[in-house]
């Protein structure tokens, strides 16, 4: 759980922060519609809590020996899926969760790095939308962790990963939350433009069928949004909000 407050400490980091786990099991599959088996389904279908259990304790930041149990768990399941694009996406999934979760940086990295590996090849076979967001959240969050050098590595690439997500589906929350924080955090010349974020993310924030943390990482990424802008007051509203859904995580705690 360290690894959340090592990355705080880059102020792109704020922004890049974290995966997410659907809180309704199935609507993952709503986004990419592949085509699996009915064993594949049901194993998603079993494994997929566990998964959201684990997430949902890393976000809110407690019991991360459980988390780990947790994921250890899915990932069992999510090693018999028989087709490989679903299981190498699954398999990307929690190792970002334990890179999250990991006590030292470098355990982290190597997580996220696994993440990263795990992402390409589901995209190479079958291209789709939460694929690359995966790929994206894996890139910037091992860039984030590795500070300036790794964010010149390796920022492109993930700008890259993000607008194909956003390509294959503009409704894809996390892919236009992750978008916009490349609009917050670059400069003018490079693209950066924190006004049109800001009204990207509010649109965003208007639906309903966001989860927890689609919700937290938009309202986290609409305070930088705020800041950048000179709007403290609207910045400190929206932190707020943010601390009532994870209070424990380190992204609000200055708010609280």
């Amino acid at each position: 759980m360290k690894a959340l407050y090592h990355l705080k400490n880059f102020s792109i980091a704020r922004l890049f922060l974290f995966g997410m786990v659907c809180l309704l099991p199935l609507r993952l599959w709503a986004i990419s519609e592949p085509d699996m088996t009915e064993g594949d389904r049901a194993i998603v279908k079993e494994a997929l809590p566990l998964l959201q259990s684990a997430a949902e304790n890393a976000w809110a930041n407690k019991q991360t020996e459980k988390a780990r149990g947790l994921l250890s768990q899915a990932e069992t399941r999510f090693l018999t899926l028989q087709e490989p694009a679903t299981r190498f996406y699954f398999l990307a999934r929690v190792e970002l969760y334990r890179g999250w979760l990991a006590d030292k940086k470098k355990q982290a990295q190597s997580h996220w790095q696994e993440s990263m590996d795990q992402a390409k090849k589901a995209v190479e076979i079958r291209p789709w939308s939460e694929g690359y967001r995966v790929l994206a959240d894996a890139g910037a969050a091992w860039m984030t962790s590795r500070g300036f050098g790794g964010i010149i590595k390796l920022a492109s690439k993930v700008k890259a990963w993000t607008d194909r997500a956003v390509e294959l589906d503009g409704n894809n929350a996390l892919a236009l939350v992750i978008s916009t924080q490349g609009q917050i955090n670059s400069p003018a010349f490079a693209g950066g433009d924190p006004a049109a974020a800001a009204a990207t993310l509010k649109k965003l924030l208007l639906r309903s069928d966001l989860d927890n943390i689609e919700r937290f990482r938009a309202q986290v990424a609409l305070v930088s949004a705020h800041r950048k802008l000179k709007e403290p007051e609207a910045a400190s509203r929206l932190c707020r909000q943010a601390a009532g859904i994870f209070p424990g995580n380190p992204s609000v705690q200055e708010c609280q």
